[in-house]
């Protein structure tokens, strides 16, 4: 005589069977049931809707890696595989912490490309599709990325503007001026450098100092009266903006005089 009892376990009826011919409490062995497997592939990406009070983050505070390219390729790695192993990687991405948003599964041993449309902050988390084809967690509302990337393909703007030769308690000095501006500055981001010719070689006059907008050089004794001055930017992310004078510099700090050496006179022209 066989007894049978039904359990319903979300969605999926399982059926425990066991005989008593088989002895009192010895369960007859029973087949593993053939359930479906996730799909490798997903072709429509999972949205994950933002909550209305959450607060975008900022590249400022994610600590985020800086790139300067659209295209990337994510490296990772499989830790603590079981014995199914592992079948498939995905790649889940948002653009402010609260939207979550799934690329197609792809093989383990592939790497995984990405690319953007726009500049700005792009979280990336990757979830493990087993061998035996269950799936791990996925983010949530909520959840922190595995890691931040800040794509900024904008170089810095710079403009160098007209060099002033110092007078007076300023002889000896010349005051660089530059107008330099980019979202993703860093705390340093420009260098100056002078070269006897517009091809270099360049030498520094200041190197990684703030954007001031000014620098008072005090020009070497042996330098050169005529070189050309170039201001180079760069941002977190590496883009460089270097911007060097149309013309040369004539670094003079001369104080001509005219002394009169005497007077001549001159007959007036007769009528």
């Amino acid at each position: 005589m066989t007894r049978k009892m039904f359990i319903r376990s979300v969605g999926v009826v399982l059926v425990l069977a066991w005989s008593a011919a088989a002895g009192p409490g010895q369960p007859e062995p029973v087949k593993p049931l053939d359930l479906p497997k996730p799909p490798v592939v997903i072709s429509k990406p999972a949205l994950v809707r933002p909550s209305d009070n959450a607060e975008p983050p900022l590249a400022a505070t994610m600590n985020p890696v800086w790139i300067t390219t659209k295209q990337f390729r994510i490296k990772h790695e499989i830790k603590g595989s079981g014995p199914s192993g592992v079948k498939a990687i995905g790649l889940w991405w948002t653009r402010d912490g609260r939207e979550w948003m799934q690329q197609s599964f792809v093989a383990a041993t592939d790497a995984i490309t990405f690319r953007v449309s726009d500049d700005g902050l792009y979280g990336f988390s990757l979830v493990v599709q087993k061998g035996d084809g269950r799936i791990g967690a996925v983010p949530r509302l909520g959840d922190t990325p595995q890691i931040w990337v800040c794509v900024d393909s904008t170089p810095p703007s710079v403009v160098v503007h007209q060099c002033e030769i110092g007078e007076g308690t300023e002889i000896g000095k010349v005051t660089i001026r530059w107008d330099a501006s980019d979202k993703n500055f860093a705390e340093k981001p420009i260098s100056l450098y002078y070269a006897r010719q517009s091809e270099g070689p360049w030498k520094p006059i200041a190197e990684n100092i703030a954007s001031s907008g000014t620098w008072s050089w005090q020009v070497p004794v042996d330098i050169l009266p005529n070189v050309y001055i170039r201001c180079k930017a760069v941002d977190k992310a590496g883009n460089v903006t270097e911007v060097t004078t149309r013309e040369p510099v004539i670094i003079d700090f001369s104080k001509p005089e005219a002394v009169i050496l005497g007077v001549e006179p001159i007959a007036d022209k007769q009528p």
